[in-house]
């Protein structure tokens, strides 16, 4: 199987796409074929060597702990073969980020059933997060009044939705432009940690520090007589702060830290809440496991809510030095281009459905992923198939216009500049340039085939309909060469 590895830990860019062995199956567990996996920040430590002294490092170490896929093999009496399931493997031996992985039967359970595999992918860590240290740690009951730290990251937005579930008044705390956010998350009241506070007199019956960057000092003044302070992290940020953490922990029985710990049954109780739409995915970013690098760079620089999640498709190992040369690959998007502006020339119609070939088969970081969504929507192949195949039809009528008529030269310029400009979004180039040279391109074309139609000598002997129905059959071999063989340089 293939899967992103670390060789050695580092930066976001340590992953390497390589071929490594199968995982062996054993009693009471299952072989799941991954679908798609999450980062979260426990990865990022573990890639960071922060948890080294645990975790270790062997060659072809694989990360990862949220997955969703199916059952392919199972030894155990709970799942069956084709099952659909989501889990979590314990996050410091990873091994969700490959195309396999081999699970215990407590770490999974079946996929919330109106939820995709990769919005269920997106639950598993946050959401066992949340609702064992609200629940378990916390003793969160139907009415209580609970302030929620830091509620719009990952475990955040699943702890506002399950405090929600028991009927509580939620108070959250997160950043100004996420303030609108977590409302509609179903917060009552929100602060703004950047410019308010909360204030000192105002009690809850539980504090929940989705976050983990507050020591329990800071809030233990807004903690009723019976509440509890439960911690992701407790503050620890430094040896500073790991040091204070313990004495809280000591001698403060207010205070806990949620250790996570991966069971069906909890994950049940996650796919009742996520079926009954008590719990829903906030995704913010969807990234290709080919682009796993840029998806720990973006949970780590950017600002975002929800999670980062990693789909997982049949992996695709990326070219190397060697495996084609500079040259070649340079030439191969150059005839991309002549290629886009000779198709939006044939076709001016058919270019966006070779732009929308290309876009759904580009890793999802290099474009927005609610365009993609709207481009892998039925109606909107319908509608761009319906266009390509009536100008088809269209151009062989005996009524169709000169294929140089200005309107047309116009809209196959256009087709061809847009169509090359997605090409080279692609292949991360110059879309100016791109955009400059299909256009040309288009209008060069067009002429040529235009004198071919006009001017060459004997055109009686080949019927006008012939020359169309062969453009058809070459604009559809260049637009499958140009979305499914041009090069994608990484």
């Amino acid at each position: 199987m293939k899967a992103a590895v670390l060789e050695h830990y580092g930066s976001p860019g340590v992953f390497k796409i390589k071929e490594v062995s199968d995982p062996e199956l054993k009693p009471g567990q299952i072989l799941v074929r991954n679908r798609a996996s999450s980062v979260n920040p426990i990865d990022i430590l573990v890639r960071q060597g922060k948890m080294k002294l645990i975790t270790g490092l062997s060659d072809d170490h694989l990360i990862g702990s949220d997955f969703s896929g199916t059952v392919i093999e199972s030894k155990s009496s709970l799942f069956k073969v084709n099952d659909e399931v989501f889990g979590v493997l314990n996050a410091l031996r990873g091994g969700a980020y490959a195309e396999l992985l081999v699970a215990d039967e407590e770490n999974a359970a079946l996929k919330p059933s109106n939820l995709s595999f990769t919005e269920a992918a997106s639950l598993p860590l946050v959401s066992l997060t949340a609702l064992q240290g609200m629940v378990d740690d916390g003793k969160l009951e139907k009415g209580h009044k609970v302030l929620i730290l830091g509620c719009t990251g990952g475990v955040g937005t699943a702890a506002i939705q399950i405090a929600k579930s028991f009927e509580t008044n939620v108070t959250g705390t997160c950043s100004g432009k996420h303030v609108d956010f977590a409302r509609l998350l179903g917060c009552d009241r929100v602060f703004d940690y950047e410019k308010e506070q909360i204030p000192e007199t105002e009690k809850f019956d539980l504090i929940f520090d989705a976050s983990g960057n507050y020591s329990f000092d800071k809030f233990e003044q807004n903690l009723s007589d019976q509440a509890i302070f439960v911690s992701t992290r407790g503050g620890i940020n430094d040896v500073t702060g790991l040091t204070r953490a313990a004495i809280d922990l000591v001698l403060k029985k207010q205070m806990k830290i949620v250790l996570e710990k991966p069971n069906t049954a909890d994950l049940d109780k996650i796919r009742e809440l996520a079926e009954s739409g008590q719990l829903k995915p906030c995704i913010s970013r969807v990234f290709s496991i080919e682009n796993l690098s840029e998806a720990h760079s973006y949970l780590e620089n950017e600002s975002f809510t929800g999670k980062v999640v990693i789909e997982i498709g049949l992996i695709k190992t990326p070219h190397v030095h060697g495996t084609i040369g500079k040259k070649e690959l340079e030439w191969n998007y150059s005839s991309g281009l002549l290629i886009a502006g000779t198709v939006a020339a044939m076709r001016s119609m058919a270019a966006p459905v070779v732009a929308r070939n290309i876009v759904l088969n580009t890793p999802d970081s290099r474009f927005n992923f609610r365009l993609r969504r709207l481009l892998s929507k039925p109606g909107t192949r319908l509608l761009l198939n319906t266009l390509a195949i009536s100008e088809m039809l269209g151009d062989k009528m005996p009524f169709a216009g000169k294929r140089t008529h200005p309107l047309s030269l116009t809209v196959r310029a256009l087709s061809g500049a847009v169509t090359a400009a997605t090409h080279a979004k692609r292949a991360r180039k110059n879309t100016c340039l791109a955009a400059i040279t299909g256009g040309t391109a288009a209008i060069l074309a067009s002429y040529s085939l235009f004198y071919l139609r006009t001017r060459l000598p004997g055109k009686k002997v080949i019927p006008g309909i012939a020359l169309g129905i062969t453009e058809d059959i070459i604009m559809l071999y260049l637009g499958y060469l140009l979305s499914k063989k041009s090069p994608d340089p990484k």
